[in-house]
């Protein structure tokens, strides 16, 4: 898979080419599921003034790195790249560097500066930690990293504080930075990179080292060498292939430990995680959903959606956040008739994405309990870690009394989430609490209010993870093909969809809503209203109705989905009359 990185046919490496290898090579990489989780890649951003130059962050520094090109040979196949690294407000590290470069790092506007440091000289002096070069054997790759175990500046003098005391009393250390292990946590990811990039493990590192200088203040403010423990200077090389044999200087061994990440041999865990997330009609799904999004984007982890509705066109993915994220599924439900469709979706949302964690969010009419064998069948492409239903406490006895899918949605749960139980008094919440425990007690029950669940039970979701064959109540499974559970068809639920007029009075869509016949379980659409210059979406429940404004722009002409069960389609007609283009046919 060199070519992912070098390009078909020989390689002719130049100046310009070699700068850009490691933005090369670590796109590439970023191509391969799970690289960023494994790897602890937070992404990229080239630099202004200088394209081939870039600041990017990894998952254990709260800080930005820069690297820069410093020079490149392409008769040696050489280039050499200054490490930069910028300390976050919060960072530990502030403590450890030189005076002026903490006081720096902490102005404002310096953050906004370093997104370009090489338009900033002073910038980019002040935060570097090291450097590393890679050199080329044939389509073969080495890098080796160079910096200071203990970058050490000491003031003889002493730094007085305003007011008494001392900043650095006489002879203390102005600065005492680990910069080797600073420089390294970026080192070794792009090390993965190129791993993940080749398909190929390295050999062990090995390294070579000589001693630093001890720097001392002058009373000017340069810096001077002086006899004393300044640490040492270390060399360390990772080499793949034939570029073993360069810079033979490097001979002793090194820790292996912290390039462990660099290995090369797939892993089950670099797989996504896919959760499936099923509820009925109105339970509450995508507003759990938003909130699981933003929770686990707070900790740098990309979290997809396949997004399944029953009907023509996808009305949830315009309340989701992020667009690039959610691939809609409009094939009918995915668990009645999945045909592939998970399959493809997990295979594109790779190549795209190679997102950490993946939602599959089914319809409200979909039986998980007909989705195993399919699931089963995808665990080269993802790893299940678990089934979480939503349930509506308002609603749940009615629910659970009128459709067996419903049952089946919390039968096949491994986490249920109570929602609406700011619409229920303390009683009815825990009958309803131990019915669900009832009927599946390996479960685990989180109660929500609108939707929203504690942000700590967000991070442990589920509690361990499903075991490979469920057996829940009433239900024994063993992913045969004939073994049969019950479709939102055979229990008489379908879905109507109109095409709405261009612009329609609200009042009157209200009234529409209120007037639903019996049977109706769920209205959700895209409307365009008189009196409001965007788009709304429509959501209804019996007894609810509300509007809310879309996250992503909507293109696609107006339009209602009603969903229900035994829907009479000539009375919902004359509801919607006056409102609607042309109705379409009844939806399976």
């Amino acid at each position: 898979m060199r070519s992912a990185i070098f390009g078909p046919g020989e390689f002719r490496p130049t100046a310009a080419v070699l700068e850009a290898l490691p933005v090369t090579w670590m796109t590439a990489a970023c191509l391969c599921a799970g690289f960023r989780r494994t790897a602890g890649w937070l992404g990229c951003a080239p630099c202004a003034s200088a394209p081939r130059a870039f600041t990017c962050r990894v998952a254990n520094r709260p800080g930005v790195f820069g690297v820069w090109p410093t020079e490149a040979d392409a008769a040696r196949g050489e280039a050499g790249f200054l490490l930069l690294y910028l300390p976050g407000d919060d960072d530990p590290i502030l403590d450890r560097v030189a005076l002026d470069a903490a006081i720096l790092a902490l102005r404002p506007g310096t953050a906004a500066a370093f997104r370009d440091f090489p338009a900033h000289p002073e910038l980019a002096a002040a935060c570097a930690i090291g450097s590393f070069r890679i050199g080329l054997a044939g389509q073969d790759l080495a890098l080796a990293l160079t910096a200071e175990t203990r970058r050490r500046i000491v003031h003889p003098e002493g730094l007085a504080r305003e007011g008494g005391g001392w900043l650095v009393p006489p002879g203390g250390a102005e600065e005492d930075l680990p910069a080797f292990e600073l420089a390294r946590d970026l080192f070794r990811v792009l090390a993965a990179g190129v791993s993940a990039a080749t398909e190929t493990s390295p050999h062990p590192p090995r390294r070579v080292s000589a001693p630093a200088a001890l720097r001392a203040r002058q009373a000017n403010g340069a810096l001077a060498a002086i006899p004393g423990d300044g640490g040492d200077c270390v060399t360390e090389v990772l080499a793949w292939g034939a570029a073993a044999a360069l810079w033979p200087e490097a001979s002793a061994p090194a820790d292996v430990a912290p390039y462990a990440v660099c290995a090369a041999e797939p892993d089950a865990a670099t797989l996504p995680e896919l959760y499936v997330l099923t509820g009925f009609l109105g339970a509450g799904k995508t507003t759990f959903l938003n909130q699981f999004i933003e929770f686990h984007a707070a900790q740098h982890r990309l979290v997809a959606v396949i997004q399944n509705e029953l009907g023509e066109t996808g009305v949830d993915t315009h309340l989701l956040e992020g667009e690039r994220s959610v691939l809609t599924m409009d094939a009918g439900c995915v668990c009645c008739s999945l045909a592939g469709h998970l399959a493809a979706g997990l295979r594109r949302l790779a190549r795209g994405l190679s997102p950490e964690i993946v939602v599959l969010e089914t319809t409200g009419l979909a039986n998980p309990l007909n989705l195993r064998e399919e699931l089963a069948e995808i665990g080269d492409l993802a790893r299940l870690a678990g089934v979480v239903a939503v349930a509506d406490a308002e609603r749940f006895a009615e629910t659970l009394a009128t459709s067996e899918i419903a049952a089946a949605q919390i039968a096949a749960a491994d986490v249920v989430v109570l929602n609406k139980c700011d619409l229920v008094d303390a009683a009815a919440q825990a009958a309803v609490a131990a019915e669900i425990r009832r009927r599946n007690p390996r479960a685990r029950l989180i109660a929500a209010d609108h939707g929203r669940v504690p942000p700590a039970a967000l991070g442990t979701l589920p509690a361990a993870p499903p075991p490979a064959h469920h057996h829940h109540h009433g239900h024994h499974h063993h992913h045969d093909r004939d073994h049969h559970h019950v479709t939102h068809g055979e229990e008489g639920f379908s879905a109507l969809r109109f095409d709405l007029a261009a612009r329609i009075d609200r009042a009157a869509l209200f009234a529409a809503l209120a007037a639903s016949p019996p049977g109706v379980m769920r209205i959700k659409g895209l409307a365009r209203l008189d009196d409001a210059p965007q788009p709304v979406v429509v959501q209804y429940v019996p007894g609810r109705a509300a509007l809310e404004a879309p996250r992503k722009p909507a293109a696609e002409p107006p339009f209602v989905l009603i969903i229900g069960r035994d829907l009479d389609a000539a009375a919902l007609r004359r509801v919607w009359r006056g409102l609607v283009k042309e109705p379409c046919d009844a939806l399976d």
